[in-house]
């Protein structure tokens, strides 16, 4: 093993070699650590919303077809310790600038971490 400190880098050099000839490929692997205290993300992406994620912007707002009752986030860490939280708030639909009367039901957010691609949401009326 090869320590590599917090924030530190290092190269190695790896060589493959043919069992027949016994001819050397050298490969030069660079390795960094993160510090540990790096917030952002590597990947953010929220199911019924188009979007271009940027690790560097902090704030989204973004608008779901009405027939969602979950918002689905699926997230990538830049680091196995990060911790991630989520909120969310209504917005009161209105018609001719006045607030049509709230709709009562409750939507659910799910927070998935990103193995691939997070599953679809379930619309509304579907089992």
């Amino acid at each position: 093993p090869v320590a590599v400190g917090i924030g530190d880098s290092t190269s190695i050099r790896l060589y493959a070699s043919r069992p027949d000839t016994g001819a050397k490929q050298s490969y030069d692997v660079e390795v960094s650590r993160l510090l540990g205290s790096e917030t952002e993300l590597k990947d953010l992406q929220v199911h019924g919303a188009a979007f271009l994620f940027d690790p560097a912007q902090r704030k989204y707002t973004l608008q779901l077809p009405i027939s969602y009752d979950q918002i689905v986030v699926g997230y990538t860490l830049k680091d196995n310790e990060q911790r991630i939280r989520c909120t969310a708030q209504q917005e009161q639909p209105t018609i001719g600038g006045e607030v049509r009367p709230a709709d009562t039901q409750a939507v659910e957010i799910i927070l998935r971490w990103l193995q691939g691609v997070p599953g679809s949401p379930r619309k509304r009326n579907e089992e």
